[in-house]
């Protein structure tokens, strides 16, 4: 349960990360486009190039902020790999274990049948030694 409670966090993470860099990536190839058809560079005066605190944002600002959240996805995909992983492990080791545990509820269910079919014939004996 618990490694599966971890994948599905995992995955809405990622799902996340994805979201927002790809809404990031639209961002800056429209305002590349934008910019281009002007015929003019990175304006560090557009409001939409201001982050937190009012800074300018640079294209190198940007460029690093693609490449953390690239590398930010990259780890929980690896993440994401590795929860798959374990969970592939425990749900075979899951089935193992149901496997043996029918094998010995078999066993189990002809013992009793065993110990049932002794009993009747136990207490028949007794039956007739009493009828004597």
């Amino acid at each position: 349960m618990r490694l599966q409670h971890d994948l599905e966090a995992s995955q809405k993470q990622l799902q996340s990360q994805q979201e927002s860099a790809s809404g990031e990536q639209i961002r800056l190839e429209h305002r590349h486009s934008s910019c281009c058809r002007r015929g003019t560079k990175w304006s560090s005066s557009s409001r939409s190039d201001r982050g937190a605190g009012g800074r300018n944002q640079t294209p190198r600002r940007v460029e690093h902020q693609a490449g953390e959240i690239g590398r930010r996805r990259n780890e929980l995909e690896a993440q994401l790999g590795q929860l798959r992983q374990e969970l592939g492990d425990a749900q075979k080791q899951l089935h193992a274990q149901e496997e043996g545990s029918l094998d010995e509820q078999i066993k189990l269910e002809a013992r009793v049948k065993q110990l049932e079919s002794a009993k009747t014939e136990v207490e028949q004996q007794v039956r007739r030694l009493t009828k004597r």
